[in-house]
């Protein structure tokens, strides 16, 4: 088997899903249609939380120099390897010839028809649509308690900026998706890397950020742990999805794994560097210390 040869494949058409078959125009209308609801309904949160008279909450911590570095060094560490899986994939290498057609091969083999309604229901869930929606909602909870613009910023920064890394490579590396006959939902946009599992490694370590950052509450160990575990299964689970669904090759999700760890890294330490910048904590959008 050829492992996602640039051009286009051949092969019997199967169904191309809804989101694939909207015109592009339609898709960024739809897409500026949210963000204008989403930001409308921050401003407004933000807005009647203040008029409320209660004090905006902020995050308290003191970051050193290390704990702003590492984050730092951890992006580009990631970047660096997207970058290697992209000239691995661009120049059929050892990685893409060693495990993609046997991950693709296996998954296709053992599918189970009571099992697909979930997974596309999964896949759907964290389509660039589905973590724009849940990436405005939570954004919007986190304004009504903090009455602050800060968490929303946070949670977007790694989304957007991981997201413009996605079509950037697409483009890159125009790569072919699997054979369209093993596909069970099409899509239209190149293969390299998966977009699903950017947004949702992003969107979810980017949540944490926030959360860990003691914006609503001072949370211990034990729940950190367990928080983080679950956002890392969660983004495990719309990776599997991709490969059930015969949409994507295993370099393509480890690539978008490893984009939006990036991104959540990066914005970790953009963070804790804005947070530090004034040399005192709670500088970034403070008005007033947590209760």
């Amino acid at each position: 088997m050829k492992i996602g040869s640039i051009g286009h494949s051949s092969g019997v058409e199967p169904d191309v899903s809804i989101s694939a078959s909207v015109p592009l125009w339609l898709r960024l209308l739809g897409a500026l249609l949210i963000a204008g609801v989403g930001l409308a309904a921050i401003s407004l949160a933000i807005r009647r939380g203040r008029e409320s008279g209660k004090p905006r909450l902020t995050d308290t911590a003191s970051y050193s120099r290390r704990q702003r570095r590492v984050p730092a060094l951890l992006a580009g560490l990631a970047l660096l390897a997207v970058f290697a899986l992209f000239l691995d994939v661009d120049q059929h290498g050892l990685i893409t010839n060693t495990f993609d057609a046997g991950v693709h091969e296996w998954f296709v083999r053992n599918r189970a028809s009571w099992l697909t309604p979930v997974v596309i229901a999964v896949t759907n869930t964290f389509s660039p649509v589905g973590t724009t929606v849940i990436g405005f909602v939570v954004a919007t909870i986190f304004a009504v308690r903090t009455r602050s613009w800060v968490p929303a910023a946070v949670i977007f920064i790694g989304p957007a900026v991981t997201g413009l890394g996605v079509r950037l490579l697409k483009y890159a590396v125009p790569r072919n998706r699997p054979n369209v006959a093993e596909q069970l939902v099409r899509t239209l946009d190149p293969s390299f890397p998966s977009g699903h599992v950017t947004g949702a490694v992003s969107l979810l370590g980017c949540i944490c950020v926030v959360l860990f950052a003691g914006f609503t509450a001072d949370l211990g160990r034990p729940a950190k742990v367990g928080i983080g575990i679950a956002a890392a299964l969660v983004s495990a689970l719309v990776a599997l999805t991709r490969l059930y669904l015969g949409v994507h090759w295993f370099t393509d999700v480890v690539a978008g794994g490893l984009l939006g760890a990036s991104g959540v890294a990066g914005t970790l330490a953009f963070y804790r560097a804005a947070q530090m910048r004034t040399g005192r904590p709670g500088a970034l959008g403070a008005s007033a210390p947590a209760p």
